[in-house]
């Protein structure tokens, strides 16, 4: 940069409050209260009946969490020490050691239970029962007696000694051993403990277009200039612009840079302090970067002062005609799909960083790989998070289980991503589900976020180490197996701020909705038409 010259700064922007409440629904009880502190338990009357268990729609993920923390629940409420004598000595502390009987028998079948369908019928039943049971100790505590045959102590007692029979008799089965140890063989499961993530931040592609796009901001005109990067979902626009924005060149040309960005619905605000909080100095000069067609007929030019310093603008749009056309420098760079060789490239980048041959067992599915993801490399990435993590001898299954669909690159990506989700370990699931319950393109602080996952109970407790430690591992191994993206890394060891694609983020929002572990209430929607779904743990409202 010429010392003489006026400085230049780089803001990028890319795309967005949110109310947080859990919840159980399912029935509706008077407005009498009751005192469980030293007393006897009252009942009082009911307007609407418990679910019977055949209605019963419980969450399906984060089973054998929840189970942990009904039995915490249940030991508090039924110990001396708890401040309340109401539930000491009741028939409940029998439901309570029979629970402890089948979370024992849940552990030897969690890594089955989505492989085998009779053990997923245990597994269900199991934790179907506890959440029966969360129903009867809630209406003891607050004194309201639910009228429902399927509540009762006698019945859930009932139930769960057939669930105990029926569950000892697999456990005990030879089939289910060996079961057991292939399924170990293909998949490892267990979660990254480091704090480090395993970040390989593999680029391939788009050399000559990146060359064009820092030209173009260092040369050319002194006006305000907008250089437009579209392309479909997945297709790397936001990668290719991280690249150029953090191109040696770009930093020493403009002053300052800024990343930003702005969603469907955003806040100007929130916009602002983005862009301040990259900016360490008062300059009246900006060069910006915006993402997404979120941005259409938002963009004016009061938006982008012109002071003829040489300010740009990088935009990235899934839509081309998103940036004003006076302001573009050159025509929109559209992003193609990845050749064949660059989708191997990547691929192989993924698994073996820094290996120019790769091991027989990559190279025998090559083919088959480059035609399936279709050149996305979002596809690429999210199979290379699935085979890392999987014995090399089952790898050609996988991808002949993936090849077999003749659909759209978003659908292909769509379904690896399916996979990748079937394969997490059931913390993990629960985890990365709650990433539906942010804003889209809402950046996590790590530290808020892990809080959030102890507090919701999906963090296993362990004698060893810390809860706040094995989350920070479960966040590690959704980096590790390219889930989520650092979008901040710390300048000594771990991650800042991390956030997640927007295709992933639809998936999490409509996977957690499916598997009633959550709802995201968005600020567009209708309030006045929503209905309440029965037994929603956890409703989120972006407001």
């Amino acid at each position: 940069m010429d010392p003489n010259e006026e400085p230049r700064p780089l803001f990028i922007v890319r795309k967005s409050l949110q109310l947080f409440l859990n919840y159980r629904c399912g029935t509706r009880h008077s407005s009498k209260t009751t005192d469980v502190g030293r007393g006897t338990l009252r009942s009082t009357v009911i307007t609407e009946k418990c679910p019977e268990s055949s209605s019963f729609n419980f969450p399906k993920t984060n089973g054998l969490g929840f189970v942990d923390s009904l039995l915490e629940k249940m030991m508090d409420v039924t110990s001396s020490e708890a401040g309340s004598i109401a539930l000491i000595d009741h028939p409940i502390q029998k439901v309570q050691e029979e629970l402890v009987c089948l979370r024992s028998l849940l552990r030897k079948i969690v890594e089955l239970h989505n492989e085998d369908e009779e053990v997923q019928a245990i597994w269900d039943r199991i934790v179907g029962v506890a959440y029966r049971i969360e129903f009867l100790i809630d209406s003891l505590i607050t004194g309201n007696i639910f009228d429902s045959s399927s509540m009762s102590i006698h019945s859930i007692l009932e139930e769960m000694n057939i669930i105990k029979a029926a569950a000892l008799k697999i456990c005990g089965s030879a089939r289910l051993g060996g079961e057991v140890k292939e399924l170990t063989k293909r998949f490892n499961h267990m979660p990254q403990q480091g704090s480090k993530p395993i970040v390989n931040d593999v680029v391939v592609g788009f050399e000559d277009e990146m060359a064009s796009i820092i030209n173009g901001l260092r040369n050319g005109s002194r006006q305000v200039k907008i250089v437009s990067i579209v392309g479909m979902p997945g297709c790397g626009k936001t990668t290719l612009a991280r690249k150029v924005y953090n191109d040696s060149s770009v930093k020493s040309h403009f002053y300052e840079r800024a990343w930003c960005t702005v969603s469907q619905i955003y806040d100007k605000r929130n916009l602002l302090l983005q862009i301040l909080s990259c900016i360490e100095s008062k300059l009246p000069e900006y060069v910006f970067k915006m993402g997404e067609e979120d941005l259409a007929l938002k963009v004016k030019r009061p938006s982008f002062p012109d002071d003829g310093n040489g300010s740009r603008v990088i935009l990235t749009s899934r839509l081309r005609g998103v940036a004003p056309q006076d302001k573009l420098d050159h025509e929109p760079y559209s992003l193609r799909q990845l050749a064949p060789n660059e989708s191997w490239d990547l691929l192989k980048g993924k698994l073996y960083p820094g290996q120019d041959l790769a091991p027989p067992e990559l190279c025998e599915i090559r083919q088959q790989v480059v035609e399936m993801c279709q050149g996305l490399p979002l596809t690429v990435v999210i199979l290379a998070g699935i085979l890392s993590r999987m014995d090399p001898n089952g790898w050609k299954e996988a991808v002949e289980g993936l090849c077999s669909r003749n659909v759209s690159s978003t659908e292909q990506c769509t379904a690896t991503l399916e996979l990748s989700f079937k394969h997490l370990p059931d913390t993990l699931k629960a985890c990365f589900l709650y990433f539906g319950a942010f804003p889209e393109d809402h950046e996590h602080n790590t530290k808020r976020l892990i809080s959030l996952w102890v507090a919701e109970g999906f963090v296993q407790k362990t004698q060893l180490k810390r809860t706040e430690d094995v989350a920070n591992g479960y966040l590690m191994e959704l980096i590790s197996r390219s889930l989520v993206i650092v979008s901040k890394p710390r300048s000594i060891d771990g991650v800042k701020a991390c956030r997640i694609h927007d295709l992933l983020y639809e998936f999490c929002v409509t996977k957690a909705k499916e598997e009633k572990h959550l709802q995201l209430v968005r600020r567009n929607d209708d309030l006045s038409a929503f209905t309440m779904p029965c037994y929603l743990r956890r409703l989120c409202i972006d407001s």
